[in-house]
């Protein structure tokens, strides 16, 4: 009882020590979006007929972002030259970079890497490019390869110094931007008014069961920050496939006994998945991104040895295998059984209306 009061009181004295600072960083941010909304600040412009949208949203991370590209590059890829700009968060080069097949999670980030392996070494058409100056990027990227028809900018939301066609606006379920604070006290990028930038709101990782008026509950909470007229908001939800194996020597070893392995932003939809088509043996939860050593995998590694069941397997994320089959690594972890889950997006309701959405952005 003393200890929880203790914890409590030392939560609220932390929580007025960092507000302020969120009233600071909300206030710049307020800013920043006025000179952009005032024209005092540059916006890329580009003459050539090409189509930009942008996938983003106003959390630091976890909205499904990746998933919503890979739709739209199946969406797109067959009729359209696309590529997929990106700053590539924590790589370890710099500059502007053309995805090859030298590149790899640490080269050009884990989400890049894995939409070039999953679209790039399959089609000719999809290219990705990582640099962190997007704006000109995308000038260099249609000078050298003017063939260039749609461009995806991803997590591009507050990366205002492009103009683009489409504003498409993510937001978890579980997480709602509505009902989220600006940093440090939340998660929000910036204030909840910016969502009125949105053209499309897409409401990702839904429960499987999922109301008229529980959506209609959403959108009014959502309308709130939204221009008039609101922007068309749609329903999402997480469909996972059946897991492959990271090893084709284990390819036969797959088992419902499950050590997983973790390293993104939200993995409590994944965590709800596994324990109710699995049997969850243990969780193994690294941060957002993180780069896995030598040390990490050992741990996984001994977790996994100490685990009683006779049949036995590691169950990670596409994200995350990008990271765990770095060289420096994967010579450990090749001993044992070790799968990842494949995921995409797919819409409760009303995918006919955002894909007309989609192709008439590019038409026009």
């Amino acid at each position: 009882m003393i200890f929880e009061k203790l914890k409590r009181r030392l939560f609220i004295i932390g929580l007025n020590l960092i507000t302020p600072l969120g009233w600071l960083y909300g206030l710049i941010m307020r800013l920043r979006n006025f000179l952009y909304n005032a024209g005092l600040k540059q916006v890329y412009e580009y003459t050539h007929p090409i189509t930009i949208i942008s996938i983003g949203n106003l959390t630091v991370g976890g909205t499904g972002k990746t998933p919503c590209i890979e739709y739209l590059l199946r969406l797109l890829q067959e009729n359209f030259y696309t590529v997929v700009v990106s700053r590539g968060y924590k790589r370890k080069t710099h500059g502007y970079r053309i995805a090859n097949i030298l590149d790899n999670a640490r080269t050009i980030g884990d989400e890049p890497y894995q939409l070039y392996k999953k679209f790039v070494t399959k089609n000719a058409k999809t290219q990705v490019i990582v640099s962190e100056d997007r704006a000109k990027a995308i000038q260099r990227l249609i000078t050298n390869y003017p063939y260039t028809e749609v461009i995806l900018l991803d997590d591009g939301f507050q990366h205002r110094r492009v103009k683009r066609k489409l504003n498409l606006l993510l937001t978890s379920f579980h997480k709602p931007f509505f009902r989220d604070y600006i940093l440090p006290v939340g998660r929000l990028r910036e204030p909840r008014q910016a969502a009125s930038r949105a053209d499309i709101i897409l409401v990702t990782k839904c429960p499987e069961v999922l109301t008229y008026d529980m959506q209609e509950d959403f959108k009014q909470h959502i309308n709130l920050y939204c221009k008039t007229p609101t922007p068309p908001i749609f329903f999402t939800r997480i469909q996972y496939s059946t897991p492959k194996s990271l090893y084709p020597s284990h390819a036969d070893n797959f088992s419902k006994y499950i050590v997983l392995v973790t390293g993104i932003a939200d993995p409590a939809p994944l965590v709800e998945y596994v324990c109710k088509t699995y049997q969850l043996v243990y969780h193994i939860a690294f941060k957002d991104h993180h780069q896995f050593t030598q040390t990490d995998v050992r741990k996984i590694v001994s977790i996994f040895n100490q685990v009683t069941y006779k049949k036995k397997c590691i169950l990670t994320t596409e994200k995350d295998s990008m990271r765990l089959i770095d060289p420096n690594v994967s010579s450990i972890l090749r001993q044992i059984p070790v799968f990842l889950l494949p995921m995409s997006m797919e819409f409760i309701e009303g995918e006919q209306a955002f894909t007309k959405l989609i192709w008439d952005s590019i038409e026009k």
